[in-house]
Order: C-alpha cells, then sequence, then structure tokens
C-alpha cells in the first residue's frame, strides 16, 4: 500500500470515528445543558471569526513561502520561526484593538462586544491559538501529514469538548472553568502538532520527500 493510500484509509478511519464521537456529544452531553452549549459555541466562533478576519491570509503563509525560503536539500531554512513569529505578531496587534474595542463600548454600546468582555482573556487566548494553529497545520500540509491535522483538529478536539462538557454538567469542574479549558484544549492541538513537526525535521524529513506522495499531473 503506497503512503497516499494508506493516508486516505487513516483519513477516513478518522472521519468516521470523529462522527461517531460528535454524535455521541450532540445527542448524550450537548443536550443537557444548551444555554452551556451556546455560551461555547458563541466564544470559540467569535475568536475564531475575528482571528480570519483580523489576520486574513496568515495561515496560508507557509503555502505561499516555503518556495521561497526552500534550500536545495528540501529544509525550510526558518520559515517555520518566521510564520509563529508573525503569527504572533498579528494576533497581539488583533488582540489589541479588541480590547481597544471592549474599553470603549460604553459609548459603542454592542451587545456582541458586551458579551465578550465578561470572557476577554478567554478570547485573546483562542485568538493567539486560532492563528499559530492554523499556521501549523497549513505548514503541515507542505508535508501532506492531512490525516494527522485532521485527526488533531477534529478528532481530539471532539474528545475532549465532550469530555469537559461532561465534567461540568456532573459538577465536577464549574462552568466557568469549562470555558476557561477552550484555550488548553487548543494549545493541547498546538503543542501535539509542534511536536510532531519536530519529529519529522529531527528525522531528516524534507518537503523534497512529498514528491513520492504527490500526485503530478502532466
Amino acid at each position: 500500500m503506497s503512503k497516499m493510500q494508506s493516508q486516505s484509509v487513516f483519513h477516513f478511519f478518522i472521519s468516521g470515528l470523529t462522527l461517531v464521537v460528535g454524535a455521541v456529544n450532540n445527542l448524550f452531553i450537548f443536550s443537557a445543558d444548551l444555554d452551556f452549549k451556546g455560551l461555547f459555541d458563541f466564544l470559540l466562533t467569535a475568536a475564531t471569526v475575528i482571528a480570519l478576519l483580523g489576520g486574513t491570509g496568515i495561515g496560508a503563509m507557509p503555502l505561499k513561502f516555503f518556495p521561497i525560503f526552500e534550500t536545495k536539500d528540501g529544509k525550510n531554512n526558518g520559515l517555520l520561526s518566521l510564520c509563529v513569529v508573525g503569527g504572533l505578531s498579528m494576533s497581539l496587534a488583533i488582540i489589541l484593538i479588541l480590547h481597544i474595542l471592549l474599553y470603549f463600548n460604553d459609548h459603542i454600546g454592542s451587545k456582541f462586544l458586551m458579551t465578550l468582555a465578561s470572557y476577554k482573556w478567554v478570547v485573546s487566548f483562542l485568538i493567539m491559538l486560532v492563528v499559530q494553529n492554523q499556521i501549523i497545520v497549513k505548514y503541515l500540509h507542505n508535508y501532506q501529514k492531512v490525516s494527522l491535522t485532521t485527526f488533531v483538529t477534529s478528532f481530539i478536539f471532539k474528545l475532549l469538548t465532550g469530555l469537559v462538557f461532561l465534567l461540568a454538567i456532573q459538577k465536577i469542574i464549574s462552568i466557568e472553568i469549562a470555558l476557561k479549558s477552550i484555550p488548553l484544549i487548543l494549545l493541547f492541538e498546538w503543542l501535539i502538532m509542534m511536536n510532531y513537526l519536530y519529529r519529522l525535521n529531527r528525522n531528516g524529513f524534507t518537503w523534497i520527500d512529498r514528491q513520492f506522495i504527490t500526485p503530478r499531473f502532466k
């Protein structure tokens, strides 16, 4: 079985498993407290939209600039560091603008900002991690590691959010702690992908290697 075929089988398996976990979450866990689920979705969606609108194109840096930074031996020549630092800088700028808007919201009168104000630090960390995760996902796509990113961003995310919801519903942790754990879940995803990327680089895997699993059309 070729690398592309094995990745396709793994991707299919992970997609099916993610579908099962998502169904269990929605039918038996999230439905127990729809207000909590609504607030959870609102914070995550708001942070994602703000991050993507404010940092338009930042996640595509690894795809756009890898031909420029790629050396003859297939190394990235510092592209990852540039992407991480660039994403962090962009995130901090977005967060600063958001906090300025929240500060002057008494004059603006936005209900959207009023809701965000109660969880401004949760949203701030979410914005930062959404941008960083997007960068790492695109960077791993250069290595044709689509199955891994699907496993981390879909399966692990749904599994951990379901666990956090279950703990909150069972009163083991408070709702506030559950909401504050959202950035920790994204941070855990980032650490997994960064560790995998570090192992690829340590084992000498280069962008040239992806030619073995990339279809070529004439």
